[in-house]
């Protein structure tokens, strides 16, 4: 990967580059469950992206103040390889201090597949588990990467409470709308 990132200060960067993905291995999960020609068995190719994040929490896990914003468009055509794809994932994180031991969180997140031919089951939009990563967008009391979608969307709010120092309880609710994906007949 190749990548420029200009910084904006201590909390913004944004970034573009080039990337090239070679994976020699099938996903059993994404095949099984869509049985789909979309799904490429060996993606091999060059993509290029854009990044913009901010991120001005006071720490990355039970974080009490800030925001975090985060968002990343890929594309991928035939002329850069076996695939012909466009991803977007954003997510937003809304700190609201009540007081030194309560916080109140608002989360946002999407991840949209557009112009999909063939594409990488790493560029999957999935929704599941109580982290994000690369595509996947967190959702509590579900399975990691359990749902795909088209487009996915998350909601949610959450109370935190620390009772003792590094000692927290968490209460949260979310919810998720999830496009299914067919194969697209018109490619």
């Amino acid at each position: 990967a190749i990548i420029a990132v200009i910084t904006f200060g201590k909390n913004a960067a944004l970034g573009t580059g080039l990337k090239g993905e070679i994976l020699d291995a099938e996903s059993k999960m994404a095949t099984s469950y869509f049985q789909s020609p979309m799904i490429s068995s060996a993606p091999n190719f060059l993509s290029y992206y854009a990044v913009y994040n901010y991120d001005s929490l006071d720490r990355k896990y039970f974080s009490t103040s800030g925001t975090i914003f985060k968002s990343e468009y890929t594309k991928s055509t035939h002329n850069m390889g076996n695939t012909d794809f466009e991803f977007n994932k954003t997510s937003l994180k809304q700190l609201i201090t009540l007081s030194k031991k309560h916080v109140v969180s608002i989360t946002a997140d999407s991840s949209l597949l557009l112009n999909s031919g063939k594409i990488s089951p790493d560029y999957l939009p999935v929704i599941g588990g109580e982290y994000c990563t690369n595509n996947a967008i967190e959702f509590f009391g579900i399975q990691n990467n359990e749902y795909f979608g088209k487009r996915t969307a998350k909601a949610g709010i959450g109370f935190q409470h620390e009772f003792n120092k590094n000692r927290l309880i968490k209460l949260s609710f979310n919810t998720a709308f999830i496009e299914g994906l067919e194969a697209d007949n018109e490619k």
